[in-house]
This record gives structure tokens, C-alpha cells and sequence, in this order.
């Protein structure tokens, strides 16, 4: 019987996880023996990315509006980044089921690529080393991770 619940709790466990890629890691293919990411995994996970790795983040300042009746929050979120780099795309996390309001940009931005849980901002011109950039996104959305609770008297 303990059995049953043990695998059943690991099944709902797994069920919930939405990183899939985290599971393929820990259970490698069977065989070649090594983990199998996909080329979406490799681009978005690893922080070695030269659309990640060519910025540094000096400063955020975020806001955040929760309405917990409605299950939804409201954002607005200013980045500061330093280039390390030259490079004209960076790549940044956003996840999905968030959508964006606003986008502003202190340099001109030639295209804005929303793909998954990531966005590209890809600049009209490449940036060079040590250019101070600052982003403004404001953005709202529901979610399966805002949980209702109840004050307890």
C-alpha cells in the first residue's frame, strides 16, 4: 500500500513540473547513457549563451501588483544592463502565460521576438562593450503559481 502512494505522489510530482528539460537531465536516454536536450533547451538553459552571457545586470527596480481574487498580477519592471560584449540580440527570461503591456527601450530596437518563455531584443545596431542600457517592461497575467489564502482569525 505504501507503495502505491509513494509512486502515485512521485507521478503527480512529475506531472506538475513543468521543466521538462530538468527531467531529461536526471534521466539520461538510455542509450548513450548522457542526458538529451533539444536545440530549444541548449539555447534557453544554458548560461554560457552568448544572447545571455553578453550583458550584465546592474540594477532592477520591479513593482508588483497582486489581486489574488482575480489570480492575477500587474508588473512594471526597469532593467539596467552594462554590455560585455559586442553583440546586437540579447535574450531575456519571460515566461509565457505573461503578457507584455509595454516595451521601452534606451536604444532603438530593430524587432522585438517573443518565442516560449524567452524574449530576443534585437537592436537596430550592434552594441559595444561597456554601453548602459535601459529597459522598461510592464506587463500583467494570471497564473497557475498565485495562490488564494484565507486569513486565519
Amino acid at each position: 500500500m505504501k507503495r502505491i502512494l509513494y509512486l502515485s505522489l512521485l507521478l503527480c510530482i512529475f506531472q506538475s513540473c513543468q521543466y521538462q528539460s530538468f527531467l531529461r537531465y536526471y534521466f539520461p536516454t538510455k542509450k548513450t547513457n548522457f542526458p538529451h536536450f533539444s536545440k530549444w533547451d541548449e539555447l534557453i538553459g544554458s548560461n554560457s549563451n552568448p544572447l545571455r552571457s553578453c550583458y550584465d545586470v546592474k540594477f532592477y527596480d520591479w513593482t508588483v501588483h497582486t489581486y489574488p481574487e482575480k489570480k492575477m498580477i500587474q508588473s512594471e519592471m526597469k532593467i539596467v544592463f552594462e554590455m560585455q560584449c559586442e553583440q546586437d540580440t540579447v535574450l531575456f527570461d519571460f515566461q509565457n502565460h505573461l503578457k507584455m503591456d509595454s516595451l521601452k527601450c534606451s536604444e532603438p530596437l530593430k524587432k522585438i521576438i517573443r518565442k516560449k518563455d524567452v524574449i530576443f531584443l534585437i537592436f537596430k545596431q550592434v552594441k559595444t562593450k561597456n554601453k548602459t542600457i535601459n529597459l522598461d517592461i510592464s506587463y500583467h497575467g494570471t497564473s497557475v503559481k498565485i495562490l488564494s489564502y484565507t486569513a486565519i482569525n
